[in-house]
């Protein structure tokens, strides 16, 4: 089975409690559901750490992105330079996934070179990383922008 198949595959529920905590805020409980990424989580990672995983997909919903570009499918997530620790950091509690530095010109800004950090992860010849993603998200995503693209 390949990675775009396992995508097709995503059955996305999610269990959302909204409360008014009196602030302009709201304060959601949500029920994570990380059963299925116990068993496929990398053989070296002994333990499961959920607390991680639940910062990891706050932090997806903000700034991660699931991308289908030119019939290939990844995830990633960009920092600017000043904050690539925390795609090491993701990486390193993961125990998966690739971080690099990309260079970006702006033709508009007089050729201004940006550069950036990079968390991706690509399905892969065995799809075994990006179908412990999958397990990871799955019916744990609240946005409804972030619902789609995972759903896509």
């Amino acid at each position: 089975m390949g990675g775009e198949k396992l995508i097709r595959r995503v059955n996305q529920q999610v269990t959302l409690l909204f409360c008014n905590n009196g602030t302009s805020e709201t304060a959601r409980g949500i029920t994570f559901n990380f059963n299925n990424y116990l068993n496929l989580k990398p053989l070296h990672k002994k333990k499961l750490n959920q607390r991680f995983l639940e910062w990891f997909i706050g932090f997806t919903e903000g700034k991660g992105s699931f991308i289908i570009l030119k019939n290939k499918v990844y995830f990633g997530i960009t920092q600017n330079l000043d904050n690539i620790q925390v795609l090491y950091d993701i990486k390193k509690q993961l125990g998966f996934g690739k971080v690099l530095i990309r260079k970006e010109s702006s033709p508009s800004a007089g050729a201004v070179i940006r550069r950036e950090g990079v968390f991706y992860v690509t399905p892969g010849p065995k799809g075994e990383n990006f179908h412990r993603l999958i397990t990871i998200f799955n019916g744990n995503l609240c946005s409804k922008n972030k619902k789609e693209q995972f759903k896509n």
